[in-house]
């Protein structure tokens, strides 16, 4: 039986996907959206102290500061997240209340994440690992 056992961790392994390794551990944002009159979307460097950290069980974490109206503005916030049964290369953030419908959509692009937010204009923002 102990034979058996390095070919069952390979198999485990093997199942784990790049994606999902990729996105574990501890991101920094590091720009955030802006829409020009023309609709289009470029991104500016941001000063706020905010980071995202995924962890294996599918559970996230957001903590950092924010600055709203001239005051930094402690955030905190958690839930768990699930690929997307709709739109392939996403996941979804659900927040830890279930009530709750905020819930948030992220992208993996370019050892990046985009983190999108469901308003009229769409803002994302861009984390990189730290």
């Amino acid at each position: 039986m102990k034979r058996y056992y390095p070919l069952f961790i390979f198999l485990i392994l093997l199942s784990c996907t790049e994606k999902e390794d990729i996105i574990l551990g501890k991101w920094k944002l590091t720009e955030i959206s802006t829409n020009d009159e023309d609709g289009n979307i470029q991104f500016e460097k941001t000063l706020n102290e905010k980071f995202i950290t995924f962890y294996y069980d599918g559970k996230y974490f957001i903590e950092g500061t924010i600055l709203v109206n001239s005051k930094n503005e402690k955030i905190e916030r958690k839930g768990i997240y699930k690929d997307s049964k709709m739109q392939k290369d996403f996941k979804i953030l659900y927040p830890e209340r279930k009530k709750s419908k905020n819930y948030l959509m992220l992208k993996i692009k370019d050892k990046n994440i985009y983190i999108q937010y469901p308003y009229d204009y769409p803002i994302y923002e861009k984390y990189e690992k730290t």
